[in-house]
């Protein structure tokens, strides 16, 4: 009897134990099916684009100007001299008469984090076509903030702090060369984090990190804006601390920073690096593509792959891929032929959208 009762026992455990695997291998499943990622054309994700508008406007251009939510962007009425912002819809939420202050034709630009304001690169005639950098609010408002002298002296490149209190910028001009400086956006209160005067190089591209008062920036060595023998740097705000992380050839215009923070990505030749803060390499591999973006949930990568005739140098197709950062798994959202894609952005950690035709 009591052999019985014991046999029954092992049993049910046997059969718990066979249940929960089972459960975890379903739960793990399912966890891969929702890390899976697509890419779909914009028009699909948001059929209702500028159904009121009174303007014409390609999704690139509203990709290429939306804030972080992609719920609203950035127009520019180059015949009126009006800058616009705009929902999907098209529909205006605030206008700027750019010519009412001498002003045309908006450069650099970048949305604060709660999409309520923009930083622009503003070309001046008053001042000789020179670029000041203007903030322009929601409530109609526009100001400069950083101001620019002589005719070449221009403001570019603005990063928003992740809390929306510090901008950082590039000051570019052939008399004084390049700097890169932060301020603070409701003061006058301006730190200057790297000079490279005329004869000793260039300096730019500087990046805001996503949860901490931190900046990535490059420094080449070279006149030549074009060489891409560079060294990546970290300014650290709240020490005042600067910081070498590498030193060797960066394809990427803007190296790539993790949501978390912890990781940094760059293309170096055909490789894609990733490294920590310190300049650690954690993972490589190899990739043939451009304009790099992490993934909201910081598990993926995507890029721009175009495919070219080899002779003539046409275009044969462009394919959006993403790829997975701890093994480098690498796969084609857009397996379509003769698809040209202009611009793409992450809608969430599982989809992406882009402008394309064929």
């Amino acid at each position: 009897m009591e052999r019985l009762v014991l046999k029954n026992k092992m049993n049910i455990i046997f059969i718990f134990v066979i249940f929960a695997l089972f459960n975890l291998s379903l739960a793990q499943q399912i966890s891969s099916c929702q890390k899976k990622v697509k890419a779909i054309p914009f028009s699909e994700a948001f059929p209702n684009f500028l159904r009121d508008a009174t303007f014409t406007l390609s999704p690139k251009s509203y990709l290429n100007r939306a804030d972080m939510g992609l719920d609203k962007s950035a127009y520019y009425d180059r015949k009126k001299g009006i800058f616009y912002f705009i929902d999907l819809r098209g529909k205006i939420i605030q206008e700027f008469n750019l010519k009412k202050y001498d002003l045309e034709y908006p450069g650099h630009m970048a949305w604060n984090p709660d999409g309520t304001m923009v930083l622009a690169s503003i070309y001046s005639l008053e001042k000789g076509r020179s670029v000041p950098l203007y903030l322009l609010k929601m409530d109609g408002s526009i100001k400069e903030v950083v101001s620019a002298e002589g005719h070449d002296e221009q403001i570019l490149q603005p990063s928003w702090s992740f809390d929306g209190k510090w901008f950082a910028y590039l000051k570019s001009s052939r008399a004084n060369g390049h700097e890169i400086k932060i301020k603070k956006i409701n003061s006058d209160e301006e730190i200057l984090v790297n000079n490279s005067p005329i004869g000793e190089g260039t300096c730019g591209n500087p990046v805001w990190f996503n949860r901490h008062n931190k900046i990535l920036y490059k420094i080449s060595k070279s006149e030549n804006t074009r060489q891409l023998y560079k060294e990546l740097w970290i300014y650290d705000l709240a020490t005042k601390q600067h910081k070498k992380i590498y030193e060797g050839i960066i394809v990427t215009s803007y190296p790539i920073i993790s949501p978390d923070d912890t990781l940094i990505g760059l293309k170096s030749d055909n490789f894609f690096i990733i490294m920590d803060n310190d300049g650690r390499i954690v993972n490589r591999f190899e990739i043939q593509g451009l304009y790099p973006s992490w993934s909201p949930d910081g598990l993926k990568i995507a890029y721009k792959y175009t495919k070219v005739e080899p002779i003539s140098g046409r275009i044969i197709r462009d394919a959006i891929y993403s790829v997975t950062i701890d093994d480098g798994i690498k796969t084609n959202l857009t397996p379509i032929e003769g698809l040209k894609i202009d611009e793409y952005r992450w809608l969430d950690s599982t989809t992406i959208v882009y402008d394309g035709r064929k």
